[in-house]
């Protein structure tokens, strides 16, 4: 029997402004249009999408339906990811231990004149020379050979596995004995790298950087510093970039070298260093500024006859030492001016008493200290500060000395030089000599093996250190390859399916996955993919584990302890290989997980945006978790609630638990929109790691299909599961880890669904197993000697695989053969509409497709298809869309039109699929179909103009204007076309301010902490300006400039406000000039959730 579609599900109401009132009349014929257009599409939907046909396949199938357990996924991922983290601790460990060993026992029975080596950038590849300094070109025969080839798993990057390649630094030289010393005792750690790749394929970049700035980099590739060729990155130079990269200026580096460290810079601006010597010191403090990373605090103070802070709205604080606050520190020292005489008593005493607050409150002590520094960068000294040091520093009758004092003694033309090389070595610390601009560097990072000494000294603990979240494209040993690998056919084709979905109006967010570089005459106010110079790169998230590595043969055999420190191993884990162990399909539509560090910042999570219109932003890796968790509690910006702060703290502190029905704002499809639910959130720590994980599953997600051994089952009743997955009209999740080799190479495929097709093949001959990519191991002693994979050797995801073969079984009569309909009305009606396509994606991340016989789009002859698009089927808003309006209503469709589409839009019609069982549902697809936006528009105009209607109510009527809205009032249909898909309230703000005073909407404020404003360069003015964004208008207007401010400790949330320089927050931060919120977003909510479009008529002005 024949369901009629419930028109009040589909039309919210009628609202029409005319100057002679709403007629009641007028309102009857309105209400008729509806209930015309909804039955239509309603009986489309039974007819093309058919959903009555699958979910009877789904029950025939004997589907079951499952509560989700909170605490058994937070267990099993927390598992999962900790299994492989693990791995790549073992990973650096095995490289320290191999360090360390060969060190202590290392001879140098080279001759002298023998020494070669290779290095990454003035070794011959692949019979082509590199460019050689004239002046190193004396060395050429030192350099041996390198035989590179592309490695997809080094983002085809030319690479060698079978040895590593050596960088040294520019202003290091390379045939200096300390820096050959270095390469000749770590060329064994060859062996340790081959071994930890060969047993763990997936381990990423592994190196080991030495204190001589001598860095060795597993697989062998070229150092590359050119210029993006013109035309690609819009550059028009052909010089050689300089080459700034050192490792020991890198955060895995100085993490593990130095721990985190609170730290005051006392710079001397007083007359004497006018010119050259405040060039210096404003290049020495911008390096010392350098070393620091997300665990350090640090303040800087300028002192002369008085001291006073760089900073005014740092005052009397100790600042986290991020990428913006840092970039907030150099901009303020840029501008400081030299003049008077300098008190440097005055001086210290404020550093001191700073940091013996900063001690006092964390209780550090003799027993606990805490690692504290002053920088002192100054061309003199007045003379004794004994009693300052007395007084501040020197404890317990001189045996306890809390603060390190490092010295910088600027310009060749010095006094007093004996004073100030006191001042550091009777305070635990270093003296250095800067002479020239040119030694800065250099000279700055002595300090971090002194900082190290402690640590070395006690030569048991090797303390194994996790950076932040991280952009390889910042990393400058990769950042030039990341271009040129764009040319690469794989790159080019994930860009240019992208390229042609947003011409198509697909709903894609390229900054999740693209950077983008504009030709310095265009601006970055228009759509990039418009543009014929703009250069794409794909970019990613990593982290880094690091440890350090001790010179233990100094002390083999001396009494007197020597605490040297070698250097620091290390790999890199991309952000992505942890997202695939979170088991996506299982926690369904807005269920996820999420993973935060010591410091409460978003390492993984889906609404972490780093990148903002092609363009990195320079707080993307010190994201609280408060600024992504918007909390539904009416609270004003930046003043989170408890519920919020209690989640975050467990997680800051490792512990485990649940917090269950926390009202959300949960915002989708690209912050357009915004659903107000409950969550269920479960944490657990991440062992071995300073993070904490946890899941979030809303109140509506708390189902999900449970399916047996699927593929036994099949094989037992002689079913060929391959035959589920025939010919070209599916694909399957590309983020989703299915069944894969070890070794990408050498087991090429040309698309995600040939290589699941080779493993189904292989699902059914003799000698399969089911291997996972990390097995159980119950002791966690790093294993260095561990069994090595085979080419062959492969990992499936069982449980996904087995939903994977259930999906494809229940969609497969419906799919695998031409889609016809015989029905002469539904054949009529999809000519009407001009459907053209029916599609099924499935919760394992199956998505099949139909072209209908009745209409055909034209296409580009490119060999991208709907399935191309829509991958990530599970993650487009239709597909959401459709979950939401089946929990409001089951008898109801979801229509979804692209953002800014126009007239060549296409519209998606979805519904949600949940299969019973014993009274429970579960999403197990989303179904439906796509038309023009052009022919539901003629549609529409022939509906609401025909001879029969009103001469007052018709919509080809100049002075009024016609719209169709969904339920979060965006237009479906208007007359203009270019309205289709923006918000109601910006092309008619009166008429959304109206509906929303009538209740027909609600509307929702809700803050943007990741926003931020574009700097555009104008080439007709030729400057640089601060514009308006649309999306964060109110944000540029107030000109908005975001600084982290420091916690106290990682769990401190309360610090007072200090004038109009900061806000009450959790992690604090600091607004310039008089505004005091937050980007706000608006936006409007349906009043009845279970109503989904609304059609409105106005009269035009």
């Amino acid at each position: 029997m024949r369901q009629r579609f419930n028109i009040r599900w589909i039309i919210l109401t009628i609202c029409f402004l005319l100057c002679t009132g709403c007629l009641a009349k007028d309102g009857y014929i309105v209400t008729r249009w509806a209930e015309t257009l909804g039955d239509e599409l309603w009986e489309l939907a039974e007819k093309v999408a058919r959903p009555e046909e699958l979910l009877s396949k789904y029950k025939a199938m004997n589907t079951r339906v499952e509560n989700k357990s909170g605490e058994e996924l937070v267990n099993i991922i927390s598992e999962n990811v900790g299994r492989m983290l693990r791995r790549k601790m073992d990973a650096v460990t095995c490289i320290r231990m191999a360090a360390e060993e060969h060190a202590e026992n290392w001879e140098n029975d080279e001759e002298e004149g023998n020494f070669t080596y290779v290095s990454g950038k003035y070794s011959p590849v692949n019979k082509e020379l590199p460019k050689i300094p004239s002046n190193m070109e004396k060395n050429i025969d030192a350099y041996r050979k390198m035989l590179l080839t592309p490695d997809s798993h080094f983002y085809n990057i030319p690479v060698n596995t079978s040895f590593s390649s050596v960088h040294i630094p520019t202003n290091v030289y390379d045939m200096s004995p300390a820096v050959i010393e270095d390469i000749k005792k770590t060329e064994i750690l060859d062996n340790i790298f081959q071994q930890n790749y060969e047993s763990d394929p997936a381990l990423s970049w592994q190196y080991f950087g030495s204190v001589t700035g001598m860095l060795r980099q597993y697989p062998a590739m070229q150092w590359k510093m050119d210029p993006t060729q013109d035309g690609q990155g819009g550059e028009e130079e052909d010089e050689e970039k300089p080459d700034i990269y050192d490792c020991r200026v890198r955060s895995w580096f100085i993490e593990a070298a130095t721990c985190s460290k609170d730290m005051v810079i006392l710079m001397d601006t007083s007359g004497s260093m006018t010119g050259m010597g405040k060039t210096i010191a404003r290049t020495t403090v911008n390096a010392i500024l350098d070393t620091l990373s997300n665990n350090d605090f640090v303040t800087v103070l300028s002192y002369t006859n008085v001291t006073y802070d760089v900073v005014p709205c740092f005052k009397d604080m100790l600042i986290q030492a991020t990428p913006e606050n840092v970039y907030t520190f150099k901009n303020a020292i840029a501008n400081v001016k030299t003049e008077g005489l300098a008190n440097l008593t005055e001086a210290f005493t404020r550093a001191f008493n700073l940091l013996s607050t900063y001690r006092e409150t964390r209780g550090c002590g003799a027993d606990t200290s805490c690692n504290q520094l002053i920088m002192l960068v100054t061309d003199g000294v007045p003379g004794n500060l004994t009693e300052v040091f007395r007084t501040w520093n020197w404890r317990d009758n001189d045996t306890h000395i809390p603060v390190r004092v490092f010295t910088y003694l600027l310009g060749k033309e010095v006094t007093k030089v004996r004073e100030i090389q006191w001042m550091a070595c009777l305070n635990r610390g270093y003296y250095t000599h800067v002479h020239t601009l040119e030694e800065v560097r250099e000279q700055v990072l002595k300090y971090i093996p002194v900082v190290a000494r402690p640590m070395v000294l006690q030569d048991v603990v090797h303390p194994v250190v996790w950076t932040h979240a991280y952009a390889d494209i910042t990393n400058p040993a990769l950042a030039t390859w990341l271009w040129l690998v764009m040319q690469h056919k794989e790159q080019q084709s994930r860009l240019q399916k992208l390229l042609k979905g947003k011409r198509l109006g697909v709903r894609i967010n390229e900054d999740d996955t693209y950077i983008q570089k504009l030709h310095k005459s265009e601006d970055v106010r228009q759509d990039a993919s418009l543009l014929n110079t703009t250069a794409w790169q794909e970019y990613r998230l990593l982290t880094s584990v690091s440890t350090p590595v001790f010179d233990r043969k100094g002390n083999r055999n001396n009494r007197t302890r020597i605490a040297n420190l070698l250097g620091v191993a290390g790999t890199d884990v991309p952000i992505d290989d942890i997202r695939k162990l979170t088991l996506p399909y299982k926690l369904g539509v807005n269920g996820y997980a999420f993973i935060v560090s010591n410091n409460g910042y978003v390492i993984l999570h889906p609404d972490l945006r780093p990148v903002y219109k092609g363009t990195l932003k320079r707080n993307y890796n010190s994201i609280d978790l408060t600024e992504v968790e918007i909390l539904d509690d009416g609270r004003g910006p930046r003043n989170p609630g408890p519920e919020v702060l209690e989640l975050r703290a467990a997680l800051v502190d490792h512990k485990k638990g649940s917090l269950k029905g926390v009202p959300v704002k949960l915002h989708y499809d690209d912050n357009r929109r915004v659903s107000l639910e409950r969550r269920d959130y479960f944490y657990a720590p991440l062992p071995g790691t300073p993070f904490g994980l946890a899941v979030a599953i809303p109140n509506y997600g708390t189902t999900w299909i449970k399916v047996g051994d699927e593929i036994r089952r099949n094989q037992n009743l002689k079913v060929n599961i391959s035959d589920f997955f025939m010919g070209n009209n599916w694909r399957v999740h590309p983020g989703w880890v299915y069944c894969r080799f070890h070794y990408l190479e050498g087991h090429e495929f040309n698309s995600p669904e040939q290589e699941l097709r080779h493993f189904l093949d292989l699902l059914n001959k003799p000698g399969w197993r089911w291997s996972e990519q990390y097995e159980n191991e119950t002791d966690h002693v790093p294993n260095c000697g561990r069994r090595t994979l085979s080419q062959d050797d492969y990992y499936c995801n069982k449980e996904l695989m087995q939903l994977l073969v259930f999906d494809a079984k229940a969609t497969n009569a419906s799919f695998n053969s031409d889609f016809v309909l015989d029905d002469p009305r539904a054949r009529q009606l999809a000519e009407d509409y001009g459907i053209f396509l029916r599609f099924v994606a499935t919760q394992s991340g199956l998505t099949r497709w139909h072209h209908l016989d009745t209409n055909n789009l034209p296409e580009d002859d490119d060999g991208i298809v709907f399935g191309d698009l829509h991958r990530r089927a599970v993650n487009e808003p239709w597909y959401k869309g459709a979950i939401f309006q089946n929990i409001l209503d089951p008898n109801s469709i979801s229509l979804s039109v692209p953002w800014e589409a126009g007239v060549n839009a296409t519209v998606t019609a979805s519904i949600g699929i949940f299969p019973k069982d014993d009274r429970k549902t579960a999403p197990a697809a989303v179904i439906g179909f796509q038309m023009p936006m052009k022919d539901l528009y003629k549609k529409f105009i022939n509906l609401t103009s025909g001879q029969t209607n009103s001469t007052l109510i018709n919509c080809r009527n100049l002075w009024i204007d016609c719209y169709l809205l969904d339920q979060n009032g965006f237009i479906v249909i208007s007359e203009a076309h270019n309205d289709t898909g923006q918000f109601m309230g910006t092309q008619e703000g009166a008429v959304m301010n109206s509906m929303v005073g009538q209740g027909l909407y609600d509307p929702v404020d809700i803050y943007d902490y990741q926003a931020w404003c574009e700097e555009v360069f104008s080439s007709s003015i030729a400057e640089r300006e601060f514009v308006k964004s649309s999306v964060f208008r109110e944000a540029c207007e107030c000109k908005v400039k975001f600084r982290k401010e420091a916690q106290e400790t990682s769990k401190t949330n309360n610090r007072k406000v200090l004038g109009n320089c900061t806000i009450p927050f959790a992690l604090w931060r600091h607004i310039s000039n008089s505004c005091q919120v937050p980007p706000k977003k608006k936006f409007s909510r349906r009043a009845k959730d279970s109503r989904n479009l609304l059609w409105n008529v106005s009269q035009t002005k």
